[in-house]
């Protein structure tokens, strides 16, 4: 499966689909509603939704990035530390990390 993230690739798919769950997850309800006029609860179904789809489809990259038999709560681990990568990228390269995404980030990598 082919997604241009134009702008937002850094050359790794995870990485670059992590700007997604950034967005569906964690950021200001002003520029979620931008990127994809959904409220929060629906930003969140829809990543659901795509992890499902591009995990779980016909090439079943699931089992490629998490192992044989993979399920979707593994993806979402997995993604979720892609995810705090992506928030500790944004947040050195604007200065200050948020509370928010320190939690976030914290939990992700077990620290």
């Amino acid at each position: 499966m082919f997604i241009d993230v134009g702008y937002f690739s850094q050359g790794y798919p995870l990485i670059d689909l992590s700007i997604n769950g950034v967005i569906c997850k964690y950021v200001d309800a002003g520029i979620r509603r931008e990127h994809y006029h959904l409220e929060k609860e629906k930003t969140e179904e829809f990543w659901h939704y795509f992890l499902d789809e591009y995990f779980f489809g016909p090439e079943r990259l699931a089992d490629k990035y998490c192992g044989p038999g993979a399920t979707m709560a593994q993806v979402e681990e997995l993604m979720e530390k892609y995810i705090a990568l992506r928030l500790f990228l944004v947040s050195y390269i604007c200065g200050a990390l948020l509370p928010e995404y320190d939690k976030v980030i914290r939990e992700a990598f077990g620290f």
